[in-house]
């Protein structure tokens, strides 16, 4: 519709899928860490207005600064009338890719970096084209 500003911010636990269908359709998707606060902060040094968590947060902030499920939603029926297509064939279009989160019970929060096999263990994923992100929440 001609309202993005810049490129798209989404968090570095989006799907891969999302970055191969904006980069087909010429959008630069930059990401950030997990929160609608780093969303944020990369739309405002971006100079961007569209951005989101996979989790569901969407920012349209021309509109509001933060995650609005109305304002999504009611921009999101606004493409579905000018394009006259329905949720499922916009939605659709992207393909997401295989992927699982595991939440683990944690004792002690470590430096990453100094937990044994960690670093070996990312290495083989990735040898095997599996995109992985170890991370402690909040």
């Amino acid at each position: 519709q001609g309202k993005l500003q810049s490129s798209v911010v989404a968090t570095i636990m989006s799907n891969g899928a999302l970055k191969e269908f904006l980069n087909k359709h010429g959008i630069e998707l930059d990401t950030c860490n997990v929160g609608d606060k780093y969303v944020l902060e990369k739309l405002k040094a971006n100079g961007g207005n569209f951005g989101g968590e996979q989790s569901g947060h969407i920012i349209f902030s021309d509109y509001a600064k933060t995650g609005d499920g109305l304002i999504a939603a009611l921009q999101f029926s606004a493409l579905m009338l000018s394009k006259k297509k329905s949720a499922s064939s916009i939605l659709g279009q992207v393909k997401p890719y295989p992927q699982l989160l595991t939440n683990l019970k944690i004792a002690e929060k470590k430096d990453l970096d100094k937990i044994k096999g960690l670093k070996e263990l990312k290495k083989d994923l990735e040898n095997k084209n599996i995109n992985t992100l170890f991370r402690y929440s909040g």
